[in-house]
This record gives C-alpha cells, structure tokens and sequence, in this order.
C-alpha cells in the first residue's frame, strides 16, 4: 500500500496528504455553494410566480378590514357612493395532474 507507508523513502511529497485535504475540502466548497446559489434562485422564481395573486389576495383582505370599520349608519345613507355595483373574485388557480410533477425552475 503506497499511502499508508509512512516512511520518508516512498511518499513523493511528505505534505501529499495535507495538500489532498486541502483541495478535495476547496472543491468540496465550491460545489455546495453552487447548490446553494441554485436551490435560492430556484425558490426566488416560485415565490415571484406567486408574487401577483398573493399581492392581490392581501389587497383584498385589507379593503375588507378597513370597510369593517365604516359606520352601519353609513353604510345605510350612501351605500350606493360606497359599495358600486361590480365585484371582483380572485379564486385560486387548479392545476391538472400533469403540472403537479413537473419542475418549474429556471436552467
């Protein structure tokens, strides 16, 4: 066994073993935070998928919190100036069995 004789005679470099960490350890490095890099730009595009229904499911919430606190008064006298005659629904999006399996990140 050429690497587990210790002696000076047969180790071309006594530091062999040092430098092999050294490097194997760097590249080691390099490759998990390259994973890292991608795994955040991967959940960055979901979450700016989202970005749009989300924005409007909270805009929504808040016009139905502030409209709690209007007077029932109000509400009675000048609820055709208040509330207009059109509504928007904002329902959630189905997917079809095939869009559930598939990979929606960036190459």
């Amino acid at each position: 066994m050429y690497f587990l004789d210790r002696s000076e005679k047969t180790l071309p470099n006594p530091n062999f073993h040092h430098i092999l960490f050294i490097v194997s350890n760097t590249y080691l490095i390099m490759i998990m935070l390259n994973l890292l890099i991608a795994i955040m730009g991967d959940i960055f595009t979901r979450v700016q998928g989202n970005a749009d229904a989300t924005f409007m499911f909270e805009l929504g919430d808040l016009v139905r919190n502030l409209e709690s606190y209007i007077p029932k008064k109000t509400i009675r006298t000048k609820k055709k100036q208040i509330f207009p005659k059109h509504l928007f629904v904002l329902q959630a999006e189905s997917l079809d069995e095939s869009d559930k399996c598939q990979w929606k990140g960036r190459l």
